[in-house]
């Protein structure tokens, strides 16, 4: 389950290797799909098993570490999407693909790097704001 992870420069955890900690504490394994850290406020989007989200979440929060689960990741629009196949030359990760001439979105996959968003000549894709 994908999840968003979200701490600012006064949590406890930026002079601590958390994420080392919260899988050896856990014993759940993580990976990390986008980060973005900028020393202010730090996010990052994370894949966790789905019977680890709860556990994971209870060990970052006793960091002052807000997570929340992303229930969704690309959101696609069938009816405004032309099958051009613009994005799924640029999916990184392989989650859009062409079957049959019809593009499909493969949501388990996407890693929500936006790059088919910005690509997209009829803004048939979009995401919600993280």
């Amino acid at each position: 389950m994908k999840i968003k992870v979200v701490y600012s420069k006064e949590a406890k955890a930026l002079k601590e290797p958390i994420f080392a900690r919260a899988i050896i504490n856990t014993g759940i394994e993580i990976n990390v799909l986008r980060a973005e850290i900028d020393g202010e406020k730090n996010l990052m989007l994370i894949d966790v098993p789905k019977e680890g989200v709860e556990k994971f979440t209870d060990f970052m929060n006793k960091y002052k570490i807000e997570v929340t689960p992303i229930k969704e990741s690309i959101i696609m629009d069938k009816d405004k999407c032309i099958d051009c196949g613009a994005c799924v030359s640029l999916c990184p990760a392989d989650a859009l693909y062409s079957d049959n001439f019809s593009i499909e979105l493969d949501e388990t996959k996407c890693i929500m790097c936006r790059a088919c968003i910005d690509v997209c000549p009829v803004a048939a894709l979009k995401m919600e704001n993280i």
